[in-house]
């Protein structure tokens, strides 16, 4: 198979891989027949493929990437996965589009928390939540926008002052907001 180039890997993952940690797939040879063929083992690729084997496990599935999915671009945020959107907007229009993404999130979250507890996968599975904080003063403004979109999206969220910051992160940065849906794994 011919490819016009391989991504670029640091190989700068959350966490310390060993060989024996790296589950290798053989490389394709000869011809292959699939059904569907997937371009990706990030989250993406492998959700679709497991969703489409769940409703069609007659089909071929073929998935196809240029790395180990254990070093790929999904594997270096750190098992970090959000329920929220980073940035929500302030039009109707915009609100509208982060409650759509807000749902697609959090139903990812739902599905691998199943697919942890079904396969019985010891991940350490942690429901932590996400800080957005601040350190400079001027990005109040930025900040307090966010807070006023969550209270339109009815998500809830706790206001925390630099000192139950400090408390609970044990950084120096100024007061904001926790949101519940996030998830360390």
């Amino acid at each position: 198979m011919r490819f016009a180039s391989v991504p670029f890997n640091q190989n700068q993952v959350g966490w310390p891989l060993n060989e024996e940690d790296l589950y290798r797939q053989p490389s394709l040879s000869g011809d292959i027949k699939a059904d569907w063929v997937i371009i990706g083992s990030g989250y993406a690729g492998v959700s679709f493929a497991r969703r489409l084997a769940s409703l069609n496990p007659q089909l071929n599935i073929v998935l196809i990437d240029a790395e180990c999915a254990a070093t790929s671009s999904s594997a270096r945020n750190s098992g970090f996965i959000i329920g929220l959107p980073h940035n929500i907007g302030s039009s109707t229009a915009e609100l509208k589009k982060a409650q759509d993404y807000r749902a697609l999130l959090q139903e990812g979250i739902r599905l691998l928390d199943e697919t942890v507890t079904e396969h019985q996968i010891a991940c350490e599975w942690e429901n932590v939540g996400k800080y957005h904080c601040q350190i400079d003063p001027s990005s109040e403004a930025i900040m307090q926008e966010y807070v006023d979109n969550l209270q339109l999206m009815q998500e809830p969220y706790s206001l925390l002052d630099g000192e139950a910051l400090y408390q609970k992160l044990g950084t120096a940065f100024t007061a904001k907001e926790f949101t519940p849906p996030a998830v360390f794994w």
